[in-house]
């Protein structure tokens, strides 16, 4: 009895640290579990980002849920996911084509201003009207209105230019024989 007795606490002995180890690591649902709530809160953060406009850092944060969703394999909540991050980078396209676009209509505003600049009046609305083109897309105002202004001064001159070449003509068209006006 005696030996039996020792035989029990000695395998009791033994084993506490791995039933200790047993017991402190969580059960494997419980495992799939937190990281199902992980992937929640990931997909709640990223979804406030994107809500946010701050569409990389959404990007980012449901990349990392989207590692969890397929960890788990969840289908419905991978295919939400990429929705998600099909939606922020589509919206980051757009602002960076939106940013391009900004970054065209001032160079050819620059460029129109240079030829006003020259007195190529002609080349200088031709350009400009390309810019106003682009600044109506962008739906910015103060640009267009500044674009307006170049155009608007632009006609002038070439208004001017063109009154200016028919006072130097008329009386030279006057002078010749088959040009004689009839009053």
């Amino acid at each position: 009895m005696k030996k039996i007795l020792t035989t029990f606490l000695a395998l009791g002995f033994y084993l506490t640290p791995l039933t200790v180890m047993l017991m402190a690591q969580p059960a494997w649902g419980q495992t799939q579990n937190l990281r199902s709530l992980e992937a929640k809160r990931l997909l709640e953060q990223g979804i406030k980002l994107t809500q946010q406009q701050k569409h990389q850092q959404a990007i980012e944060i449901l990349q990392q849920t989207l590692i969890i969703a397929e960890e788990l394999k969840d289908q419905k909540f991978e295919e939400n996911v990429m929705v998600w991050l099909g939606f922020n980078y589509k919206a980051l396209e757009e602002k960076q084509t939106q940013n391009l676009r900004s970054l065209e209509a001032k160079r050819l505003l620059e460029q129109g201003i240079k030829l006003t600049q020259q007195q190529k009046h002609q080349q200088a609305i031709e350009i400009l009207q390309q810019t106003l083109i682009i600044a109506e897309e962008l739906k910015d105002q103060k640009f267009e209105e500044n674009v307006m202004v170049w155009l608007g001064f632009n006609y002038k001159a070439l208004e001017e230019k063109l009154k200016a070449q028919e006072r130097i003509l008329q009386p030279t068209l006057e002078s010749i024989p088959c040009c004689e006006r009839s009053d």
